[in-house]
């Protein structure tokens, strides 16, 4: 038998739930999925699947949009943010 040590950790009651259903429909126990995890991040001497920040979609649309402003040569460009503000206070102005 192999040399096994315990080892404990929090999560969150719902998210192990639902990994304790996932893997028994896998045909895994939480041990046998945590074993894969650690052995698969040794093997690779890393993370085995991709860290990144997933962002939701308004925030995905967002950065497009920052992005499409920003590759215009036409877009209006401000050295300052006050100037932003002064313009935006004078639109207001000419609105009322």
């Amino acid at each position: 038998m192999e040399n096994t040590t315990k080892v404990g950790f929090r999560v969150n009651s719902e998210l192990k739930k639902e990994a304790e259903e996932l893997f028994t429909e896998l045909g895994l126990n939480m041990t046998s999925a945590l074993n894969m995890f650690l052995r698969k991040a040794v093997l690779t001497q890393g993370i085995p699947f991709d860290v990144s920040k997933a962002y939701k979609d308004e925030i995905r649309d967002a950065m497009r949009e920052a992005e499409r402003v920003a590759a215009d040569p036409n877009a209006k460009t401000y050295a300052h943010f006050s100037e932003l503000l002064e313009e935006i206070e004078n639109e207001i102005a000419n609105e009322i």
